[in-house]
């Protein structure tokens, strides 16, 4: 007997809740109480500096120390990266991943007029997956965009991990047919996006996003369960350390 959409959107929903529950009770690397209340985003600052050599990119002196890969830790998507920083281009990359066997496939990148320079676009990942990829030219990310408007979550909701609660936002289409929309956020040094999912992610889980050592928290991935009237969705958001923004700054 054939099973119907629902039913598999429903099962890969489930496996991914069901994955995210053992990952964080279990996970040596993740307290989950520990870790939301030890750094909010927008509060990130870490003793440990950035590290790294040269990368071969031709980038010129001083951009070789500057390294941000961050994974998410824990759940479904754990380990996939989510955010790093192309020297080469002076761009911050943030990737939202989308649940394997959901047929995405990949569109050519389109500008987001709101921010000169800025692209968003869906690529495809070494294992068949697809994510959907910001890039945003580091200067906008250290001094945001001016005459935006603040907002929260489409549903209303506060945003997850934000002190505030909300930030300058931009809704849109993430896509060139215009059936993935959500949202991006972006305040000096702080970066957020939410995508909008037609399956309901039933449960509200916020996971970290540190770098290979988890000796730093650069943000969190919350799943966002769909409210009446709204879908659900993910929320991603990113803030750049202190020492980085500092040194990223004398760099521009």
């Amino acid at each position: 007997m054939k099973l119907g959409k629902q039913c598999l959107l429903s099962l890969r929903v489930a496996t991914f809740l069901c994955a995210a529950a053992v990952s964080s009770a279990c996970s040596s690397g993740f307290e989950a109480g520990k870790a939301l209340s030890s750094c909010t985003v927008g509060n990130c600052a870490s003793d440990v500096p950035p590290g790294g050599s040269g990368d071969g990119t031709g980038t010129s002196p001083g951009w070789e120390a500057v390294q941000m890969d961050g994974t998410i830790n824990g759940g479904r998507f754990d380990q996939s990266k989510v955010v790093e920083i192309d020297r080469a281009t002076k761009t911050l990359v943030v990737k939202v991943p989308f649940i394997a066997g959901l047929q995405i496939g990949a569109e050519i990148p389109v500008s987001i007029r709101e921010i000169p320079g800025a692209t968003v676009g869906i690529e495809m990942n070494p294992d068949g997956t697809s994510s959907l990829v910001l890039r945003l030219p580091l200067a906008s990310v250290l001094k945001g965009v001016d005459s935006l408007p603040t907002s929260r979550l489409p549903n209303g909701d506060r945003l997850p991990a934000i002190p505030e609660g909300e930030l300058p936002s931009i809704g849109m289409s993430f896509s060139r047919s215009g059936n993935l929309r959500g949202a991006l956020y972006l305040s000096p040094t702080v970066v957020g996006v939410f995508v909008a999912t037609k399956f309901d992610p039933y449960l509200r889980l916020t996971l970290p996003i540190r770098d290979e050592a988890r000796t730093r928290t650069f943000g969190y991935f919350t799943s966002i369960p769909a409210k009446t009237g709204f879908d659900g969705g993910f929320f991603l958001s990113i803030a750049l350390p202190d020492d980085l923004s500092r040194a990223i700054d004398d760099l521009l």
